[in-house]
């Protein structure tokens, strides 16, 4: 939400408001992300958020969307559908503003934080809190196969099953090494502003 103060003063008790972007399913109007956290403007106006749906919540297998009951699925238990948290670039402005593109995709159960654009825009760092929160340390390359219940924008319904790995070996990717936090830098490989759209 983008609140505009009377007259652009900061003390001022009257605003305006405009929704910039919608969380949720592009089935139901949202966006494509869930539970926003931290935000980064960067000089361009453009927004960059990351997610933080809790660990418990990550990758939770949603196989129907009606309960025993007859009644949906309350949205609080559909945050499985939407994988890991990530980090989304939101542009105010242009052709596309308003639309979430998926920047990046964290490691299973953790939360990104702390985006920061160094001063020549042409790095992005990005914290990586707490890898393989409920699962600890991934051992022998574990995983199980799990079931989604998806709408397309149109409505309908189809069953995604993806292969989900239980615990993490982040960041050395090697076979039973614990997770552990890290701060990376991302740039582009051609020395250009990473912001430029």
């Amino acid at each position: 939400m983008h609140l505009v103060e009377d007259q652009n003063e900061p003390a001022a008790m009257k605003f305006r408001w405009k929704m910039l972007a919608l969380g949720g399913e592009p089935a139901s109007g949202g966006a494509g992300f869930s539970n926003p956290d931290n935000l980064l403007l960067d000089p361009n106006g453009h927004v960059w958020l990351v997610t933080d749906m809790a660990s418990d919540k990550l990758n939770q297998p949603v196989p129907k969307r009606i309960n025993s009951k007859g009644q949906p699925v309350s949205q609080s238990n559909l945050r499985g559908l939407f994988g890991n948290n990530g980090l989304w670039f939101l542009p105010t402005s242009g052709d596309h503003a308003g639309n979430a593109y998926l920047f990046a995709m964290g490691p299973i159960e953790c939360e990104l934080t702390g985006p920061f654009l160094s001063r020549d825009q042409q790095t992005l760092f990005l914290a990586v809190q707490h890898p393989g929160e409920m699962h600890g340390i991934r051992k022998g390359k574990k995983s199980e196969k799990r079931q989604f219940a998806i709408k397309t924008r149109e409505g309908q319904e189809f069953i995604q099953t993806r292969e989900v790995p239980i615990g993490s070996n982040f960041p050395s990717k090697q076979d039973n090494d614990p997770p552990k936090p890290v701060v990376v830098a991302i740039r582009r490989t051609n020395q250009q502003d990473i912001t430029a759209v």
